[in-house]
């Protein structure tokens, strides 16, 4: 009688150290339910700080506009406000001082009031200019709110701004057209930025 209550334990323990697979087969399911959550939460997050990032620049291109046309700068150096773009990253507000009048823009002892601002690490900021050439980083605005483009050795070009935030994807891309009549955010199709 020993022997047999030994045996039924024995088979008892095996019992229960042992995993079904229907056991495995909700765990898996539970660990592919929860990481699909977390790729949700990471391209939700991702969009949401493009869409930051966008929203912040476009409002400040418009401040600098309207600081152009209400500034009530006096006198003959003081010829608009400006934002100048650096590589993929960063931008610069600043107050134009037109020192040597020659009414171009001549680099950065031309700026006064600077403050840079950066995007998130994880976004990539690009110009794309209509028509024309990249190299045209700086973008200011004269007292009378029209825009002209800047290259860093002072030549200017008029014309349409496209500027582009992504974080890498080709899904996740937000455009800011700047123009003569508006400034407004969308979504980049090809060159074009659609509102």
């Amino acid at each position: 009688m020993l022997r047999t209550e030994e045996k039924h334990m024995r088979s008892n323990s095996n019992v229960e150290n042992g995993v079904t697979l229907i056991e495995l087969i909700v765990v898996v399911a539970i660990i592919g339910i929860i990481a699909g959550f977390a790729t949700l939460g990471f391209d939700f997050v991702n969009r949401e700080r493009l869409s930051s990032a966008t929203k912040e620049l476009v409002a400040d291109i418009q401040q600098v506009r309207v600081d152009a046309l209400t500034s009530g700068q006096t006198g003959t150096t003081g010829m608009g406000v400006g934002i100048r773009f650096m590589p993929t990253t960063s931008y610069t507000l600043f107050t134009w001082n037109d020192i040597n009048l020659d009414f171009a823009y001549n680099g950065t002892g031309e700026e006064e009031s600077v403050e840079t601002r950066t995007i998130s690490s994880r976004l990539s900021l690009q110009l794309n200019t209509i028509p024309g050439d990249p190299a045209y980083t700086v973008l200011v605005y004269n007292k009378t709110g029209v825009p002209m483009r800047y290259k860093a050795d002072g030549s200017s070009i008029a014309g349409d701004m496209i500027i582009t935030i992504s974080d890498g994807t080709a899904s996740n891309v937000k455009c800011i057209s700047v123009t003569t009549n508006f400034i407004r955010e969308g979504v980049l199709s090809g060159t074009n930025c659609i509102q």
